[in-house]
């Protein structure tokens, strides 16, 4: 689904279809919907990045790994890929991530959907930036090879509805990621009470807690095969605690957490604080 600039706006070159273009971004956010009239558009404080020692060792950890994703996804999918960014995941100021520059030979067409006007604007004339929700997907069936939900499903009002959208919109054998906080670490079902609380706290942004089984089960009943799981974030450990770590071991800390990482997913792939999983779409089976 290239997208041509016109006077007019952008154009698909493949059926023709003019989206109105005032500013870098197609709002086809409409209040009236029902559907939308629940949506959150205003994220502004959840996109503040903590600036600690832990952080910033955490970002050093998984940064690597969002950059390798983009020979992984090739490798699935087979060639260059139409792709689905809802929630803006790949973009930073208008631009591809610095370290994400690996994703331009991977990327036939780049398409984002986010409610967040403010997160919109673009820099970058390759990236089509749409104002919208997962729960309704301003594109044609079976357009993309590759849909990103990354941190994203998890605040969708939704998100049974999202991954039906995610199914229409994608073509036959297509790739969807998905990364989420997970319900089912370790840490939350050893230590109920402090879960609850953490949930409670993380509901004004999420409207769902869901664990690498729910999803995968969600996934396949939806005719979608789970090709990669994998588990990430494994030492768990009050904040306080993490920071005065960090700050003691400092420059070792990201060595200090990618081994945590990898005797986690030996011992429980499962059970990360976070997960990553990968699904190809297949016929569904009645």
């Amino acid at each position: 689904m290239p997208l041509v600039r016109t006077d007019a706006g952008r154009q698909c070159s493949s059926c023709g279809t003019l989206f109105p273009q005032t500013r870098s971004f197609v709002d086809f956010f409409h209040p009236s919907d029902p559907l939308l009239s629940n949506a959150e558009t205003d994220f502004s404080d959840h996109y503040e990045t903590p600036q600690t020692t832990y952080w910033k060792a955490l970002r050093e950890v998984a940064e690597p790994y969002s950059s390798s994703l983009a020979s992984v996804f090739l490798q699935y999918i087979g060639g260059p890929a139409r792709c689905l960014d809802i929630g803006r995941s790949l973009v930073q100021h208008g631009r591809l991530k610095p370290h994400l520059q690996e994703y331009e030979g991977v990327l036939s067409a780049y398409c984002v959907v986010d409610p967040d006007e403010r997160q919109l604007e673009c820099a970058d004339e390759r990236i089509f930036m749409a104002r919208g929700i997962g729960e309704r997907l301003p594109f044609a069936d079976q357009v993309f090879e590759l849909v990103l939900l990354h941190a994203t499903l998890d605040h969708c009002v939704d998100y049974q509805r999202t991954l039906d959208e995610c199914r229409r919109v994608l073509a036959p054998h297509g790739v969807i990621s998905v990364t989420l906080n997970n319900d089912g670490s370790w840490a939350k079902r050893l230590l109920r009470g402090a879960a609850s609380r953490r949930r409670k706290a993380a509901s004004k942004h999420h409207n769902v807690f869901l664990t690498p089984g729910m999803l995968s089960a969600d996934l396949t009943r939806r005719g979608f095969a789970v090709i990669r799981l994998r588990g990430t974030r494994y030492l768990l450990l009050p904040h306080f605690i993490m920071e005065a770590m960090s700050r003691i071991v400092g420059t070792r800390m990201p060595a200090l957490l990618r081994l945590c990482d990898d005797a986690g997913r030996w011992l429980a792939p499962s059970m990360g604080g976070d997960f990553h999983l990968i699904a190809r779409k297949e016929q569904l089976t009645t």
